[in-house]
């Protein structure tokens, strides 16, 4: 068993409301083996001080964006959790604990059992998060959030499993449950499967969603076929649908490749994939094309070069598409179709060096957009790497013409092997945020840390307001172990 308790203290400075504040936290973390493969884990007024902040992304799309999880205690056997079509519809999405649009709400407590117990792989899953008064307007009830998930495995790689979750407050109560299942039937064919069923407490009958597919893959061989369905008001409080109001979706993937082991080409492949996804009328919402040829280079770089044939049809019924809210640019209801074209260079990840680029051109939705992204890392030396991202998009549309940039920076500097300092740098152009986090860790004893970490966070709110919101945080944590 160990147990690691920590100590935080704070500031936070905000403009232009001049709303400073000071904290002072305690809580701790919690685990205890019960076998060589189960453990539970226990942690109390959690704290994600040191956790990197999330990347920004340009969002030119009529869905919302998909954010990964950072935080230790959720990524701890995430894979467990699994459960649905990763960034769709995914039944458990760990980043609705203890965050919300209006922002942070403090984790009171929580706890988790996982790991194997014979032929069976468990997950359960529960926390609290505190009650928060009027943030933004909106004050969020104290809410428990649990979910309990197990896979029972039969043959070779293969497993029959399924899952519930469940969202339960004072405004909420909502629940997801049902079965899942994947089978290999042979060295690299499977079919998989899941289905679930939603109760809540303010939407009548019990919506579905499910989906099956057929995947065979190999080095040179790849087919993909998968059907989705989500019904129009399946909304799991716990989950991720990256569409509302109902859809049915088919999806087919076909790629063929040849090994040539030549300078030039070490192996190449072409794929096709089709998407068509109605509404829940059965009225076509999207159908896209997409061709691509990528060339696996003797020194492991790849070259890729894509088409894409797009339609999508905006429903009156939708919420308005804003592509930039600042210039109100809203695209009007109606039926796009339009081309794009993708050219990119992927190098080789084992260097000490890395550069990719890509660069597109072609239609978008009722106007034209280019497209640039460059991304590279450096490892100077033991002591130092770099890495940084760039994305510009040049848009022109009946509307309006703009231009959006997005710059990432990241600077690790590990003095020694217990001692490391960090800053990340982000600028939105899109959104006209900037945000810094200088981060320093060290390592005093075995699984013993202190931080200190300085956030900073501009952003232009128009009308010549900048908001700023600043936090200096020191926590240490220290392990005990039995």
């Amino acid at each position: 068993m160990q147990f690691i308790p920590y100590g935080l203290a704070g500031s936070t400075w905000s403009r232009p409301e001049s709303n400073n504040s000071s904290t002072f936290e305690v809580g701790g973390d919690m685990k205890l083996g019960l076998t060589s493969s189960l453990s539970l884990d226990a942690t109390y007024n959690t704290n994600f001080a040191q956790v990197e902040a999330d990347d920004q992304q340009i969002n030119l799309t009529r869905f919302p964006l998909f954010f990964p999880e950072k935080r230790e205690f959720f990524l701890e056997n995430a894979q467990l959790f699994a459960y649905g079509v990763p960034r769709e519809a995914q039944l458990f999405f760990s980043l609705r604990i203890g965050l919300t649009e209006e922002g942070a709400v403090p984790i009171l407590a929580g706890a988790r059992l996982s790991g194997t117990a014979g032929p069976v792989d468990l997950g359960l899953l529960t926390t609290q998060t505190e009650k928060q008064e009027e943030q933004q307007g909106v004050t969020t009830p104290s809410t428990n959030f649990s979910a309990a998930r197990f896979r029972w495995n039969v043959m070779n790689r293969s497993y029959i499993g399924g899952i519930l979750t469940s969202v339960s407050s004072e405004s909420q109560g909502n629940r997801i449950f049902g079965p899942d299942a994947l089978f290999w039937l042979g060295r690299y064919l499977r079919w998989e499967g899941f289905g679930a069923m939603q109760d809540d407490r303010k939407i009548g009958g019990n919506p579905l969603t499910y989906s099956t597919a057929v995947i065979y893959n190999d080095d040179l061989w790849e087919v993909n076929l998968r059907t989705l369905r989500v019904d129009a008001e399946f909304r799991p409080a716990l989950g991720f649908i990256q569409r509302q109001g109902g859809f049915r979706r088919q999806r087919g993937l076909f790629r063929r490749g040849w090994r040539l082991n030549r300078d030039w080409a070490r192996k190449i492949d072409f794929s096709a994939q089709h998407t068509y996804l109605t509404d829940r009328d059965g009225i076509l919402d999207t159908r896209q094309w997409v061709w691509k040829a990528a060339n696996e280079l003797d020194n492991g770089d790849n070259v890729f070069f894509q088409a894409e044939h797009n339609f999508e049809r905006l429903t009156p019924r939708e919420r308005p598409f804003v592509v930039h809210a600042k210039k109100g640019v809203v695209v009007p209801p109606g039926d796009y179709p339009f081309n794009r074209w993708t050219l990119g260079y992927q190098g080789f990840q084992g260097r000490p060096w890395l550069a990719n680029v890509e660069v597109g051109g072609g239609d978008f939705y009722s106007g034209d957009r280019k497209s640039l992204a460059l991304s590279g890392s450096w490892r100077a030396s033991p002591h130092l790497a770099l890495s940084a991202d760039y994305e510009f998009n040049d848009i022109t549309l009946p509307q309006a013409s703009f231009g959006t940039h997005l710059w990432r920076g990241r600077f690790s500097v590990p003095f020694n092997a217990r001692t490391t300092a960090d800053a990340f740098f982000q600028w939105n152009g899109l959104d006209e945020e900037f945000s810094m986090q200088l981060r320093f860790h060290l390592i005093y004893a075995d699984d013993s840390n202190a931080y200190i970490v300085f956030t900073d966070e501009r952003r232009d709110i128009g009308g010549g307001i900048i908001e700023r919101d600043r936090a200096l945080q020191a926590k240490i944590t220290y392990r005990f172990f039995w």
